[in-house]
């Protein structure tokens, strides 16, 4: 994945945009292509795969730091708390390339009487000047946003992880239907009055229990060959 992402990134033109990768890809090869090839900046998670790195993050920014910014709101049909903190710093104080700023995002709620809470340290080559702690912590949201409505449910929901196809045209093939049902799950759900009914799963069992996904895709507006 790692490869495959680099990959990717040398096909892509996204020269002053920002790109925030999860943890796997926090790599100082990757940091070095995103900034100097892509001409791109970064959002890079300080998680376990990476030790010296969060352990100096935690240095820098340790637990005591007050946030600058903190938000309420529903996330799963839970209220959710997230408080950000962000200092600037140098990047050789991270010893990554690019690093100017440094969050630590804490975030809590409530689940079933048990109070969760989860803290990430992530560093970015984003300026202070342009980017504040409420901007940053939007281009977080965002990245949520993408990777639980999006990747969460083909992970999970579509199984994607745990696909045996390995020729290409097959995968391609597939995974094209698979957005394509994703695509057409997302406006459902909008409409749906309960939150339990706002599932992928239960989109599927609705609409594709007699019919099969081929012939439910070519009967939709705007889906016909």
């Amino acid at each position: 994945e790692i490869m495959a992402a680099r990959t990717l990134l040398r096909r892509l033109d996204i020269a002053g945009r920002p790109v925030m990768f999860d943890a796997l890809h926090t790599q100082h090869e990757t940091v070095q292509q995103l900034l100097f090839a892509n001409g791109a900046d970064y959002l890079l998670p300080l998680k376990d795969n990476q030790p010296t790195l969060l352990k100096t993050a935690q240095t820098l920014l340790p637990a005591d730091v007050p946030p600058k910014v903190v938000i309420y709101e529903p996330n799963r049909g839970r209220q959710e708390r997230r408080a950000m903190a962000v200092i600037e710093i140098r990047p050789t104080q991270l010893d990554l390339a690019g690093a100017v700023q440094l969050l630590r995002i804490d975030r809590e709620w409530w689940e079933k009487g048990v109070l969760h809470e989860e803290t990430v340290w992530i560093a970015t080559s984003l300026p202070a000047h342009r980017f504040d702690a409420e901007k940053l912590l939007n281009l977080v949201r965002l990245y949520w946003l993408i990777e639980g409505g999006c990747h969460q449910r083909l992970d999970v929901s579509a199984d994607e992880d745990r696909s045996r196809v390995r020729r290409k045209t097959a995968a391609t093939a597939l995974g094209l239907l698979t957005r394509i049902a994703l695509a057409l799950f997302l406006p459902w759900a909008e409409r749906q009055p309960s939150v339990r009914d706002r599932t992928f799963p239960t989109w599927q069992q609705h609409h594709l229990d007699h019919r099969g996904i081929l012939n439910f895709l070519v009967t939709q507006p705007g889906c016909r060959a």
